[in-house]
């Protein structure tokens, strides 16, 4: 006969009855720490509470004070005159006695007479000290007064090398500043070398006007004292801090006091972590802790919030617990928190050893009926755990594991029979549905797409040979497992995009997905782009959704091609806009560049040699030629910029940019240079090619800034053939200068490397960089028909190259580098120049340099009038400058009309940006030379001489 399960039944109520006990014993337990908990609790809010209503006290006794000197001072009963010193003195040194915690009092006015008495512990006999600092009409005065405890004079002197100035200290500042009683951070005071803390306010007359400041020096002693006397448990404290964890007050005073390791170290007060009881720190971060999880907070620097219940915590120590407690206290705009900790064995000692016995006990009793239910279980989960293990076995697809299951247990009995019985029946179902099988597969493996299902569970139970191809896994790896645990279904927390992942998990039965595109990652890590088809379908009421994916790698190859194309159309849009606004904005910033750098040099002119102004006024110079050096690359960049391509030797311009670097690098970036100086010429632009040079070998110290390295500077030339030639520098074959700059800096990585030559983009902070310089460096690159080539990885430096063409057949004429020319002298005359300018601001400023340089100078405001001067006497101008850019009539339409006047009248014509003009174009039209603006006074001076000077 079978056993009946229930006698397992019934064994099984029993043990769960023995189980009670280990549910009653930690109840009673945690019932009664949570009453102690509660306790502790009070007892610490209970000390909160005294130390909160103290410290209100000790700030309103000080803030009164403040309040009462303000008053009788504003109201003249006590006053600061020189005969009301003494009564001024007395009130002081009344307060004072009133007030042991007041560590000094004082008054200071506007014109920085000091009236200050404070306790001075210096000798036994001198309590009090006063110091009168009086600013008259015969100098500083400063006056010292010792006085014992009864008040009397003991000692006096005069201080000649006193410089207090109460007028620059923080307090004077902040209370003028916010026209109220103010409180300072707690500090360590200089004489007494004890805590304390300052307030200040204000003194105004009734017209408004100020009559000084008074202030009150007060000692946190008291704060200390109190805390100090207070019963925190058996071991426990309480201390005082602000929000930047200073210990205000510290039952031990003489914690309070923080030297730190070096002599030269400033004293101030300590931290939590600097105190040598290191479980204040421990319950502060408790606290802090506690608020972050909370969400209270969501920074490192904790701040309890307003008009809330004290924040509680517990931590631990040296295996022992503690119990914490903080609270806020505010007065005026001075936050600080008290803080309380209290040993957990204070109050839980009992309840610890009571709750161990427990526990012992418990454990005892669980053991013994674990061993009795075990022996029962072992019977009822053995046949169990046989038909588990059989079960596995056929869903491995292995059908020839164990034989028919015997137990005693009837139930059992019949469950394994069933399944055997069920385990042949599988059998031959598997042998029907592998023939059927074999069919579809054949089928389904010459399609070119990945074909596959899943059911509603996410099971795999059908994978074809495309998708084999596709994921990487084989038809036995992917049949029967679910379509997740596969690397190309997996989850990407990071990306946002449509995926498998996403596709799969929101799935429905009976729905249908047409045609969508994504990326998938294969088993490898391949990423394909992909087009994918879902339906979904019932079988014997079981959804299943088949998945047809197909490759489009080929097809967005194709598409990729043609979005490069377009995007290199629209980068050109971009880049065409960009110079329209440079030239927009240029002559307008460059007639206000024309007013700063023209007062600065009449300033000069008119400063004698040794005047120290000429400091200032070189100053305001440099900045308006950083500002034209600014717009001149903004022109640059955008093509706009005036300039005439020379035969050029390019080795004096690269050893004179090292040169000019090499002084400002630190000892940590080394420079090397491999320059070719027998390179031949290239057609270009001095100053231009020098702006290229330095500003490369800049940026390349930049990068090398904070670790240091080596900065290779490299000159020479090369033959680029047709196999060499690098696809993006769009060069012809042929012999080219390569000027190269390679750094050992950080790098860059490939997403910044896509937009380094994009106007205003910068990887440097604010203020060392504009966003220009790789553009403006790649639009001169390309005026002078070269191509600049990088090679960059992040960690591994940088390498800049830039190609420019040779001079097949060398030139005689050579231009030079800029500032090798040697300095030019200004150079004056006494000829009549008729000025035109239709900028009021402009003419002025121009006619005034015109006219130190011994000119005599007519100004005209338009095209129109200046002809119209011109025609009535043309004899008597010598010269014509004027601006290209005016209404009705430009400068080079008012030249063509002056020359039809007088063809031998010469002409200057100036311009913000080229409009269309260029010096070539200009001489072409007979104008004898085109300035850019702002032109300097040295430039004007040897641009007029020189023509004038020729002219026959």
């Amino acid at each position: 006969m079978k056993i009946s399960i229930r006698w397992a039944v019934i064994i099984g109520c029993i043990v769960l009855v023995w189980g009670t006990q280990l549910i009653i014993t930690p109840f009673s337990f945690f019932s009664a720490r949570k009453v102690m908990l509660g306790h502790t609790k009070d007892i610490m809010q209970n000390i909160l509470d005294l130390t909160l209503e103290e410290t209100r006290n000790f700030f309103s006794i000080a803030r009164g004070a403040a309040h009462l000197t303000k008053r009788l001072i504003s109201s003249q009963v006590v006053n600061a005159d020189k005969d009301q010193i003494e009564k001024l003195e007395l009130y002081f040194l009344d307060q004072l006695e009133i007030y042991p915690q007041f560590a000094g009092i004082y008054f200071a006015t506007p014109q920085g007479d000091f009236y200050y008495v404070n306790r001075d512990s210096s000798s036994p006999n001198k309590s009090y000290r006063s110091k009168f600092i009086s600013m008259g009409k015969e100098g500083r005065h400063t006056r010292l007064t010792w006085r014992d405890q009864q008040m009397n004079p003991i000692d006096e002197k005069e201080d000649p090398l006193d410089t207090y100035d109460p007028r620059k200290r923080p307090w004077y500042r902040k209370a003028i500043k916010e026209k109220n009683i103010i409180w300072t951070d707690p500090y360590v005071f200089f004489s007494s070398q004890k805590p304390g803390i300052t307030t200040a306010g204000p003194i105004y007359k009734a017209d408004g006007s100020l009559v000084g400041v008074v202030g009150v020096d007060i000692e946190l002693d008291v704060l200390s004292r109190f805390i100090g006397k207070l019963r925190v448990g058996k071991t426990g404290m309480a201390f005082i801090i602000n929000q930047d964890k200073n210990v205000i007050a510290f039952p031990d005073v003489e914690q309070l006091i923080y030297k730190g390791e070096s002599k030269n170290q400033k004293i101030r007060l300590p931290k939590l972590n600097e105190l040598d009881n290191p479980l204040c720190g421990l319950a502060f971060n408790a606290i802090k802790e506690a608020a972050i999880k909370k969400g209270a907070v969501k920074s490192e620097k904790v701040e309890l919030p307003r008009d809330r219940d004290p924040a509680f915590a517990v931590f631990e120590s040296e295996g022992e617990k503690y119990h914490t407690m903080f609270t806020r206290v505010e007065a005026s705009t001075i936050s600080w928190m008290i803080g309380v900790y209290i040993p957990e064995a204070d109050y839980f000692g009992e309840i610890n050893a009571n709750r161990n016995m427990t526990l012992l006990v418990t454990l005892v009793v669980s053991v013994l009926a674990t061993i009795g239910g075990l022996m029962v279980a072992g019977r009822i989960i053995r046949p169990i755990s046989d038909l588990d293990r059989e079960a596995r076995h056929i869903k491995d697809n292995d059908y020839s594991s164990l034989p028919r299951i015997k137990t005693a247990f009837g139930q059992i009995q019949r469950t394994a029979d069933t399944f055997y019985d069920m385990k042949n029946a599988v059998i031959a179902y598997k042998k029907e549905l592998e023939k059927t099988e074999k069919i579809h597969r054949a089928i389904t493996d010459t399609a070119n797409e990945a074909i596959f299902m899943v059911d509603d569970k996410g099971i795999i139970s059908y994978w074809n040979a495309a998708a084999t191809i596709l994921f990487g896994y084989d038809t036995k790896q992917a049949v029967g497992k679910n379509i997740f645990d596969l690397a190309p279904f997996g989850r990407d927390l990071d990306s946002q995009d449509l995926t498998l992942y996403s596709i799969f998990s929101n799935r429905q039965n009976n729905h249908s997905l047409k045609m969508v595109e994504l990326k998938v990652i294969t088993r490898e890590g391949r990423k394909i782009p992909v087009e994918l088809s879902m339906v979904g379908i019932n079988i014997q009421d079981s959804g299943y959704a088949i998945s047809v994916i197909r490759d489009i790698s080929e097809r967005k190859k194709s598409e990729k091609e043609k979005l490069a194309i377009w995007k290199q159309l629209q980068q050109a849009s971009k880049m065409e806009a960009i110079g329209t606004l440079a030239g927009g904005i240029a002559h307008d910033f460059n007639n206000i560049l024309s007013g700063i750098i023209g007062y600065a040099e009449l300033l000069r002119v008119a400063l004698k040699a040794d005047s120290e102004l000429k400091t200032h006024v070189d100053s305001i110079t440099m900045a308006g030629d950083r500002a034209r050096d600014l717009v001149r690359q903004i022109l640059a960049f955008s093509f706009q910029n005036v300039y005439e391509l020379k035969p050029l030797k390019v080795q004096s311009i690269v050893n004179e940019a090292c040169n000019l670097l090499t002084s400002s690098l630190p000892v940590s970036v080394k420079i090397t240079r491999n320059i070719d100086e027998n390179c031949r010429p290239v057609l270009g632009d001095a100053t231009q090619i020098h702006q290229v040079a330095l500003n490369l070998m800049t940026n390349a110290f930049h990068a090398m800034e904070e670790k240091g390295g080596i900065l290779s500077i490299d000159l020479k030339e090369v033959e680029l053939s047709g196999e060499e030639l690098l696809n993006d520098l769009e060069l012809g074959c042929g012999h080219y200068l390569c000027y190269s700059v390679v750094d050992t800096g950080v790098g860059i990585n490939s997403q910044v490397m896509e937009k380094i030559f994009d106007p205003y983009f910068t990887t440097k902070a604010q203020g060392k960089g504009t966003g220009l310089g790789l553009a403006v460096i790649k639009g001169i690159v390309q005026s002078h028909g070269g191509g600049i080539h990088v090679e960059s990885k992040p960690g591994q430096g940088s390498r800049f190259r830039i190609f420019l063409p040779l001079i097949e057949a060398g030139r005689e004429s050579l231009g030079e580098a800029p500032g090798m020319a040697g300095h030019t002298l200004i150079q004056k005359g006494s000829e009549h120049i008729l000025l035109v300018d239709d900028q009021k601001e402009v003419i002025w400023i121009q006619r005034q340099i015109l006219e130190v340089l011994g000119y005599r100078v007519t100004s005209r405001l338009s095209g129109k009038e200046a002809l119209e001067t011109f025609a009535a006497s043309p004899l008597t101008f010598d010269m014509v400058i004027t601006d290209m850019s005016m209404p009705v009539m430009t400068g080079d339409i008012l030249a063509k009309e002056l020359f039809a006047i007088q063809p031998d009248i010469p002409v200057i014509l100036l311009t913000g940006y080229h409009e269309g003009m260029n010096r070539d174009k200009a001489r072409s039209l007979g104008i004898k030379d085109l300035l850019m603006k702002p032109v300097k006074l040295k430039e004007f001076s040897v641009a007029i001489r020189e023509i004038l000077d020729n002219q026959v």
